[in-house]
């Protein structure tokens, strides 16, 4: 955090100056790092630029056969791709959205945790506590997550701390499934356009992930509506895109 750093230290300040340029990846940083220049006063003021980061997808081939294997092992599934790192990543409340899933819809999906970390082994014990761990698969980190993407029918991204800028969103948008995701106070509400490229629910309530979640299962519209708003989003960050943007601030510099 930029205004936290020029109140801990004159040093970060000084760093700053002589500088002068600060590209930063997300709206709120930027506001903030504005609102830092205001605040201070300064008589040299920063330049404060955004610049998302790219995805670039397409050197990872989808294997066909796999995709299908997959399909037939855990059927229309729900993706989380995501290190196993309470309160960063959130697992539990996808658990607990699962299971109202079930009960209040008697929808009975399968969510696939890709991924691992030292919270993996108290989230699968929690599955067996709520009885639904025959519903959620951990099948730990894979180096082929394309695969898994293109088997999936959504993306569910569940945090409760601060994102920074959560790629994952995009990555999934890159293979035509849409995204579930908790309104973190930085990351998902931009890369979704607050709702607009895909759907949002606030931090652990499992009750409205769920209903976002049967929304996206039972409403062939919505579901297809949202699959091709996240095709049109993913062009936002692209390689050539962000690599123009980014000649241009160095255009500027020189």
């Amino acid at each position: 955090a930029i205004f936290q750093n020029f109140i801990a230290s004159d040093g970060f300040l000084d760093s700053y100056l002589k500088i002068k340029n600060i590209i930063v990846l997300n709206k709120m940083a930027q506001e903030e790092a504005l609102a830092s220049n205001h605040f201070l006063n300064l008589e040299k003021k920063l330049n404060i630029r955004l610049l998302y980061n790219p995805i670039n997808m397409e050197g990872k081939i989808v294997d066909t056969e796999k995709v299908k294997n997959l399909k037939s092992r855990y059927g229309d599934y729900v993706i989380m791709v995501a290190r196993f790192s309470y309160p960063h990543k959130d697992q539990y409340t996808v658990v607990d959205a699962m299971k109202v899933l079930k009960e209040k819809y008697g929808l009975l999906k399968n969510v696939v945790f890709l991924g691992d970390g030292p919270e993996r082994k108290k989230v699968e014990q929690y599955a067996r506590e709520v009885d639904m761990y025959k519903q959620c698969f951990f099948v730990g980190s894979h180096d082929d997550v394309q695969n898994y993407y293109a088997a999936a029918k959504m993306l569910v991204h569940s945090s409760i701390a601060f994102e920074g800028f959560p790629l994952i969103l995009v990555e999934a948008m890159y293979y035509d499934i849409p995204v579930v995701s908790t309104d973190t106070i930085v990351g998902p509400r931009e890369v979704l356009g607050s709702g607009k490229y895909g759907l949002l629910c606030n931090i652990k309530d499992p009750y409205m992930m769920a209903d976002n979640i049967y929304k996206l299962y039972s409403d062939d519209d919505a579901y297809a509506h949202y699959v091709s708003m996240g095709k049109q989003r993913r062009e936002d960050f692209t390689y050539d895109k962000i690599g123009a943007q980014l000649s241009q601030i160095i255009k500027e510099l020189l």
